[in-house]
């Protein structure tokens, strides 16, 4: 079945203002960002709490020299799904810092990201340890990591 874009939105909007009628009273700030009110209307952006992370300023391209350059330079497959695509340069643990300085807080995440964040200490520690180590190698060698990751990773499912 094919739902239109207006129609989604419509069914969204719909099922968001329901979950506000029903959310409880201690869950006010959830209800007031599922709510219709214009009070909480998407022109306004809330505070974000301080992060105690100040990314470097961004220097590189201008926004239109980006954009120029993926639509020289890559295949047209390689989309967004905005009219006007973020130019993100950084990121730390939960966040996004734009090419303007402006912080988002990553609620799409891919890959990891989700789970440990970008830029985690722990997992640039490690990487940065198996870098120095071998940072590649084909399947035709054997290196211990992968056999030890997949002897700890089977320790943990149920069975025999």
């Amino acid at each position: 079945m094919f739902i239109s874009y207006t129609q989604q939105n419509k069914l969204i909007f719909t099922i968001l203002t329901e979950l506000a009628s029903i959310a409880p009273p201690s869950l006010g700030a959830v209800r007031r960002c599922l709510s219709a009110q214009p009070s909480t209307s998407l022109k306004e952006s809330p505070e974000l709490p301080k992060t105690g992370h100040e990314p470097q300023v961004y220097t590189t391209h201008s926004y239109d020299k980006i954009t120029n350059l993926r639509k020289q330079y890559l295949t047209p497959n390689v989309t967004s799904y905005y009219k006007k695509p973020l130019l993100i340069h950084k990121g730390s643990m939960q966040w996004l810092f734009d090419h303007e300085g402006r912080r988002y807080l990553d609620m799409f995440g891919g890959i990891v990201t989700v789970s440990v964040g970008h830029c985690h200490p722990k997992v640039n520690a490690a990487l940065e340890e198996q870098m120095n180590t071998l940072w590649h190698t084909t399947n035709i060698y054997m290196h211990p990591k992968i056999h030890e990751y997949a002897e700890k990773l089977l320790s943990k499912m149920p069975g025999d």
